[in-house]
């Protein structure tokens, strides 16, 4: 179960909006669980529950907006609004220690070839009794829950097409072949020396890359690795994927 604080530090999937209201006089702590943090659908499950409870002290409003997402030629996200998801209710509060139900489902049944993607935006809205209170900041959330719709055939594949050491980073494109999502992740760089020793290796967590996408991960490199290391191994892991590569280092590269 995802928790979501309004005076903590947050994932990637969410959006901290604040606002200044002056006089200061009290600020609030609110939270809110959603089950599940990801919603899969497919021909035959056309529909799908999400669960919002209130870990808060306060009430809190919350609206839910569905937007289609896709990526562009450089894998940067890209959202459209969208009439292919009915979400129930779109409006709704939910009272402190309580939990409300909103239903996710397709407005109709369609077939197709590449997975569908899409974003559930729960955001939440300003009280209006904030103002009168005085609240000096207030931190609204904003919560992506990500919505994948099955193609007919789901078929994984991926490719690293290039890598470059670019300024100390190693620049990692990497294209999804398949007709559905994957995450690459982990990401494995292993530097090694002239005489094939090990001299490091680091790990890192890549973010979605759709079907059809093409994305640059980038690794940095320490100067010292850099500097020491004559040869890098990629090795990457996405779900049933495994993607392997190498580059030799050119130390120029190294420089920023």
């Amino acid at each position: 179960m995802k928790s979501f604080n309004r005076i903590v530090t947050t994932a990637a999937i969410f959006v901290a909006i604040g606002s200044a209201i002056m006089p200061a006089q009290e600020a609030f702590a609110s939270s809110f669980n959603v089950t599940p943090v990801r919603i899969s659908l497919d021909s035959r499950s056309k529909a799908e529950r999400l669960s919002l409870r209130n870990n808060g002290d306060e009430e809190i409003r919350l609206q839910m907006d569905v937007y289609l997402w896709s990526q562009n030629d450089e894998g940067r996200d890209q959202y459209e609004p969208t009439s292919d998801i009915i979400v129930f209710p779109k409006l709704l509060s939910v009272p402190k220690g309580e939990e409300r139900i909103v239903r996710v489902g397709l407005k109709k049944a369609f077939q197709v070839n590449r997975e569908r993607t899409y974003r559930l935006y729960i955001q939440e809205l300003p009280r209006p009794q904030d103002a009168k209170k005085g609240v000096a900041v207030t931190m609204l959330m904003k919560a992506g829950v990500p919505i994948f719709f099955a193609p007919q055939r789901v078929e994984m594949g991926g490719t690293l097409e290039s890598l470059h050491l670019v300024k100390g980073t190693l620049e990692l494109k990497m294209r999804n072949t398949g007709t559905r999502h994957f995450v690459p992740s982990p990401i494995m760089v292993k530097g090694v020396s002239a005489d094939g020793k090990e001299l490091f290796s680091k790990e890192s967590v890549g973010w979605y890359l759709l079907s059809g996408a093409t994305r640059v991960y980038p690794v940095p490199l320490t100067k010292d690795e850099c500097a020491k290391a004559e040869r890098l191994d990629i090795v990457v892991t996405a779900d049933t994927l495994t993607m392997k590569g190498s580059l030799d280092v050119q130390k120029d590269a190294c420089s920023p």
